[in-house]
């Protein structure tokens, strides 16, 4: 059952890459680029928990509640000086092919950092590898990664386009 998700989602890498681009990416739903640190945690969408700030001055705030078609996931909102630049939910592998087919009907075909249509197969049987399609400019991705046991993990990622945005 993998095997099919993993390969329609190659499919859809391969068309998508000619589509054209639209639309700017300004946050997730209501949460937008450059609310505060108090404003990501007021707006609700989960309960987020508050971590430490890392060595680069940006704080993690992650949910385990946010609740993403019918059941709740872990997502993450990323604060650089309290500002929020990007915003990451954990999808579950049935919702890959879906999400790539979405985004593209919104935003328009890939990003150049994307990877080639062709090496998302290793998804298949390469354990540690990360296949992502990037949309919108590279401020969207949606990236499928193996661990050493090929379980799969998904991540939709959306990201400010420039740190000038946020300040």
């Amino acid at each position: 059952m993998m095997k099919i998700y993993i390969k329609n989602i190659g499919i859809a890498v391969l068309l998508l890459s000619s589509a054209s681009s639209a639309n700017a990416v300004d946050g997730y739903k209501n949460l937008k680029f450059g609310m505060t640190e108090a404003q990501v945690k007021a707006s609700n969408i989960c309960n987020f928990e508050s971590g430490e700030k890392d060595s680069n001055g940006i704080t993690t705030l992650t949910c385990f509640d946010f609740l993403y078609g019918n059941s709740n996931r872990i997502a993450s909102a990323f604060i650089y000086k309290n500002k929020l630049y990007r915003f990451t939910i954990n999808i579950p592998i049935e919702s890959a092919f879906p999400v790539i087919n979405q985004l593209s009907k919104k935003y328009g075909g890939l990003s150049s950092r994307s990877t080639h249509s062709g090496e998302w197969k290793k998804l298949d049987d390469t354990p540690n590898f990360t296949a992502e399609a990037w949309f919108d400019n590279n401020t969207i991705c949606e990236s499928v990664t193996n661990d050493q046991n090929l379980e799969k993990m998904v991540l939709l990622t959306y990201t400010a386009r420039s740190f000038a945005e946020i300040k």
